[in-house]
């Protein structure tokens, strides 16, 4: 397996470790998540996180960017935030809405997690990403875990 030496975390993971979320079958993905970003630390892996990341903790936790940010801070050490797209990635974002259907926002995800030279897509929600295969390719904070253990 090549280093992995970025990846772009989905919001949804982080709100599982905030919220501390248990799926239908009992898993505690909370803990999936802490794991998972505690390997990014220990092997030295950057975190990438967008502005629609922050748009979206604040849509699903109430939190502020403030408040978010400090918790991610206390859970990664190496974080690179991309504060302001580019035109040229909201317009390949829309094209690739265009080629594939994937919604507008995972697709500009993809292109963002593209653009920084991320290895994958950290998320829970795999399968929404699944048209962006020959973009950005995805993995879940178990199956990152996987890869380590």
């Amino acid at each position: 397996m090549p280093k992995i030496k970025k990846i772009y975390l989905d919001s949804n993971v982080f709100v599982s470790l905030v919220r501390e979320e248990i799926d239908g079958n009992f898993r505690m993905l909370f803990r999936d998540a802490e794991a998972a970003l505690s390997i990014c630390n220990s092997a030295g892996i950057k975190v990438v996180v967008s502005y629609l990341f922050f748009d979206e903790i604040r849509k699903a936790c109430g939190l502020d960017r403030e408040s978010a940010s400090e918790i991610l801070y206390k859970n990664v050490i190496y974080i690179e935030e991309v504060n302001e797209p580019q035109l040229a990635w909201l317009e390949e974002a829309f094209d690739t809405t265009k080629e594939t259907g994937l919604h507008y926002t995972d697709s500009l995800h993809a292109t963002i997690a593209k653009q920084c030279n991320c290895d994958f897509i950290l998320t829970w929600n795999v399968k929404d990403f699944e048209k962006a295969g020959n973009i950005m390719r995805c993995m879940t904070p178990s199956e990152f875990i996987g890869q380590f253990v």
